[in-house]
């Protein structure tokens, strides 16, 4: 008696489209989720709460800013991390805010990239920022990359991020374009950057000084296990008999 196996292979293709999530306005108590990833910014953004997983991308699709009023907590890993970018077809955003927040925020394993008014700016709070790259972004003001401005008695830790090809540019006289991958002024407190990467960021300016090609830093500020390389001042003269000034290449 002959005996015959029949073995039938079901192949399921089943095809996922990518869910995309349209936020704008105050953001409450949300939870932003890979699934429902990316996020499409499609006006201003003012945080109160908000927890961000590993692997979301959020994507500004106009000029729109991103503000953290309250606290936010965006932890991504190292082969998903979070993503804040503009559109393909934008050319910039107003970066991430923080300005008097609540204590709390964490940014580890976050890329920055794209903004017009600083990748980060920091005024009077003290979120920690871990593992992030801040890169590609641009401020006609100072610090294309990082900006902190600290008038509070507290220590704040900027530790193994990458601030790189970052640029700020002015051409007016009495413009401010300093430090193009970090600007820094600590008037109380401490801040640390520990096994940092500052590089390729590039200060320039028309008709003036300028000052800090990597990073310009005023106060109390330390450095340990940091690597400074490759950054450029450049200041170009347009007015005859004028004179301008380009300051520390890779630190000011």
């Amino acid at each position: 008696m002959k005996y015959y196996v029949i073995i039938v292979v079901i192949l399921l293709c089943v095809t996922l489209s990518n869910a995309q999530t349209e936020v704008s306005g105050t953001i409450v108590n949300e939870i932003w989720i890979l699934e429902n990833s990316p996020y499409l910014v499609v006006g201003d953004i003012q945080v109160a709460r908000l927890t961000i997983q590993p692997g979301v991308s959020v994507i500004f699709e106009g000029d729109y800013h991103f503000d953290i009023d309250g606290a936010i907590t965006a932890i991504g890993e190292q082969h998903a991390q979070i993503s804040f970018a503009a559109d393909t077809d934008v050319e910039s955003w107003k970066g991430i805010l923080f300005q008097n927040s609540a204590p709390g925020s964490e940014l580890r394993w976050c890329r920055i990239e794209n903004a017009n008014s600083s990748g980060i700016r920091i005024i009077d709070s003290s979120p920690v920022l871990q593992y992030c790259t801040v890169r590609l972004n641009t401020s006609y003001d100072s610090g294309g990359g990082l900006k902190i401005v600290n008038s509070q008695p507290n220590e704040l830790l900027i530790s193994d991020c990458t601030f790189s090809e970052n640029q700020t540019y002015s051409n007016h006289l009495m413009a401010r374009s300093h430090g193009s991958g970090i600007w820094v002024l600590s008037l109380d407190g401490v801040i640390r950057f520990e096994n940092c990467r500052i590089e390729n960021n590039l200060t320039e300016t028309a008709d003036g000084s300028v000052y800090g090609g990597g990073g310009y830093v005023e106060g109390n500020v330390e450095f340990s296990l940091c690597t400074i390389k490759d950054n450029t001042v450049f200041a170009h003269e347009n007015i005859p008999g004028g004179s301008s000034h380009g300051h520390g290449g890779g630190l000011y």
